[in-house]
């Protein structure tokens, strides 16, 4: 058996379940993984977060993961809340070709809830599929436009990986005593007005 600690890695296995979403494409393509699998046996040079979140969707409700990807649908969201008010809170949204992935911690201070450290990952989705990140703010990092593509898209694509590691951990997917789901879809512009 494969040893993470010596240098050799479980192969990641992707699934063929989904027709729109083929497991030989090359990185940056959405792509599901198998859940079954230790993500810390596995080379995470080859996974990527836009694996991780097309692999929440489908495995909170395929039929969500299908309007999440829908195009035509303009916004569509999902928050995973803990029931612990100090708990990670992770919150996804995609609006129009946009997509914006969140997640940060509360800290309780005089009896008012306050965000504290977090991570935000910005991708577009190009025409072609592909999922190009956009910026990166959180742990110390903070990478957008030009400088994505000097600096940051290797910091992207690693942290990315190891927030994928961390909300399979968690099972977002899974709502109950532990958690609520909320989603929502809605045909304007959330940000208001323009």
């Amino acid at each position: 058996m494969a040893n993470a600690s010596e240098g050799r890695y479980l192969e990641l296995r992707f699934l063929d379940s989904r027709s729109d979403l083929p497991p030989n494409r090359p990185i940056g393509y959405p792509r599901l993984f198998q859940l079954r699998q230790s993500l810390d046996q596995v080379d995470l040079n080859k996974l990527r977060l836009v694996d991780g979140i097309v692999t929440i969707l489908h495995n909170y409700n395929p039929v969500f993961l299908t309007k999440f990807l829908d195009l035509n649908e303009p916004y569509v969201s999902f928050e995973y809340r803990p029931r612990d008010v100090l708990g990670a809170i992770w919150f996804l949204v995609r609006y129009k070709r946009r997509v914006h992935c969140r997640y940060y911690r509360q800290v309780q201070e005089k009896g008012v809830l306050k965000p504290i450290s977090g991570n935000c990952f910005d991708y577009e989705i190009m025409g072609s599929g592909e999922w190009t990140p956009l910026s990166f703010r959180g742990d110390g990092f903070d990478f957008d436009g030009d400088n994505m593509y000097q600096k940051g898209k290797d910091t992207f694509e690693s942290l990315g990986a190891l927030h994928t590691v961390w909300l399979m951990g968690v099972e977002v997917w899974k709502a109950g005593d532990h958690a609520t789901i909320t989603t929502a879809f809605k045909d304007h512009d959330p940000r208001g007005p323009r």
